[in-house]
């Protein structure tokens, strides 16, 4: 005979096993749509990548909930995902090595993403949402400086968008220049383009990240003496005076950081004597951090950025480059990916002054 405690527990436990599926289905708030003609039967992978994620732990991008393979069957192909934020979506098409088209998804959205084999490559179109909308319309102007590698005139084209279509997100995404939530731009390029944009455009994600990224650009502290303040006192500036300070904000994840590694050893090796050396990082994990410190013999002043140096000194961007002169004063403030900065360090410290034009100013 069944008693009637097994028979709760069971019937409990049938309860909670209905109510974990519902809320799992419940959860399940965005889907895709994939729709092609041409392309049955063919492998194609997806990786969603939720923004805040990569801008909270850059030491640990991954995408969520992971790839997902598939085949379209029947002309269709349907997915549904739990999206808690603002992602954007990699496209792999397998057989298609430089296909990798990308697309926005966001909690309740239906996405369409159509594919299609013509003349031998594969293309595609996307709905959804305004972030897409934007996006196709993006595709359609820039497609033949992509193909024909016109980089200056491909970004140039980012500009004349934000000016022609200013109401849209995805202008201010252009803005901000990177999936990952990076200002490729220099402050008054971001400033001055920033004044097109509308109230609905500034209203989304990335219209946010435009809004903190001016925010942190008023406290770059260029022209200002650093001896005596906070952060002095957080890097012993005025232990080195007599000296130039060269301060590098990076990070192990930094792609461009990690490319002119061999460059900044090249100017430490030369000028130890003349200038002294700081590169901060924005790693999370020490250990990591050691290790890769250590395997490239970056033998200057290194520093884990746990007090929050980079708020101070307004950097958001990596790298970015101070040039502190020897009377503590910020002369020069170099954001992103620039070449020109170690050619102008020659030049400083040689003593045949700076070229302006190339450090942000």
């Amino acid at each position: 005979m069944i008693s009637l405690t097994k028979i709760s527990r069971t019937l409990i436990l049938f309860s909670l096993l209905i109510n974990f599926f519902v809320v799992k289905s419940q959860n399940l708030n965005s889907s895709i749509t994939f729709k092609s003609e041409s392309l049955n039967n063919v492998k194609i992978q997806i990786s969603p990548w939720h923004l805040e994620r990569i801008n909270n732990d850059r030491d640990n991008v991954y995408p969520y909930p992971g790839p997902t393979e598939f085949k379209i069957t029947n002309s269709s192909y349907k997915i549904s995902y739990e999206i808690n934020g603002l992602a954007f979506v990699r496209v792999a098409v397998k057989g298609f090595k430089y296909m990798t088209p990308i697309f926005f998804i966001q909690p309740g959205d239906n996405i369409e993403f159509n594919l299609e084999l013509i003349n031998g490559k594969v293309h595609y179109s996307v709905n959804g949402n305004e972030l897409n909308d934007g996006l196709s319309i993006w595709n359609k102007r820039v497609s033949p400086y992509y193909e024909a590698r016109m980089g200056s005139r491909f970004h140039q084209q980012r500009f004349e968008f934000v000016k022609k279509i200013p109401d849209s997100q995805f202008s201010a995404f252009l803005l901000i220049g990177d999936f990952a939530g990076y200002s490729r731009f220099e402050p008054d390029t971001l400033i001055k383009y920033n004044k097109y944009l509308s109230d609905s455009a500034l209203s989304g994600y990335h219209g946010q990240l435009i809004k903190s990224r001016i925010d942190k650009i008023a406290k770059v502290p260029k022209g200002m003496n650093l001896y005596g303040t906070t952060i002095d006192s957080l890097l012993l500036l005025s232990n080195h005076k007599g000296k130039y300070i060269i301060v590098d904000f990076w990070a192990t994840w930094c792609r461009s950081c990690v490319k002119e590694i061999p460059e900044l050893k090249s100017a430490f090796a030369k000028y130890n004597n003349e200038a002294h050396f700081i590169s901060i990082s924005a790693d999370k994990n020490q250990q990591k951090w050691e290790r890769f410190v250590n395997s490239k013999n970056m033998n200057w002043e290194q520093v884990l950025d746990r007090t929050n140096i980079a708020d101070e000194m307004g950097v958001d961007v990596y790298p970015t480059k101070f040039i502190i002169n020897r009377n503590g004063v910020v002369t020069h403030v170099y954001v992103g990916d620039y070449p020109e900065f170690f050619t102008e360090l020659d030049a400083l410290i040689l003593g045949k002054g700076l070229n302006n034009t190339s450090s942000t100013n």
